[in-house]
């Protein structure tokens, strides 16, 4: 189901039209969500809020990616992994397992690389609240 409500970037009206006979595959897609050029989002994802996807970002079937998560260019995403919200992936990123929340990760099979300080700033968290997930990690 597509809704009115959908827009784009753009200031000159757009559309979608979808001819008969097309296969549009199960997933689910939050609110708020930015997804930039040449992303894919397969069979079966379930995407939350208030996300940013940059260019070229890859989700395999089945991946879960909660709210408030970001990724730079040219991520891909294995299937069946979870992304944690608030979390970033780094770009040219291979994830292959999951992201825990509050945390960015980068790499050819990307390792956690720390807290995402300036992701939990940006979205209202205090100094001491940014800190507080370092513990259960």
């Amino acid at each position: 189901v597509f809704y009115a409500l959908v827009t784009t970037m753009r200031s000159e009206s757009t559309a979608l039209f979808i001819d008969l006979l097309n296969l549009v595959t199960a997933r689910v897609i939050g609110d708020n969500n930015l997804i930039m050029g040449s992303c894919h989002v397969a069979h079966d994802c379930k995407i939350g809020s208030n996300n940013i996807f940059a260019n070229n970002t890859l989700f395999g079937g089945h991946v879960i990616v909660e709210d408030c998560t970001h990724t730079a260019g040219a991520v891909v995403v294995h299937q069946f992994c979870h992304i944690g919200s608030f979390s970033f992936l780094g770009g040219g990123s291979v994830v292959a397992q999951d992201v825990p929340r509050y945390t960015m990760v980068a790499g050819d099979r990307a390792e956690l690389r720390g807290l995402n300080l300036e992701g939990l700033r940006r979205n209202g968290f205090s100094d001491q609240e940014g800190t507080e997930p370092k513990e259960s990690i």
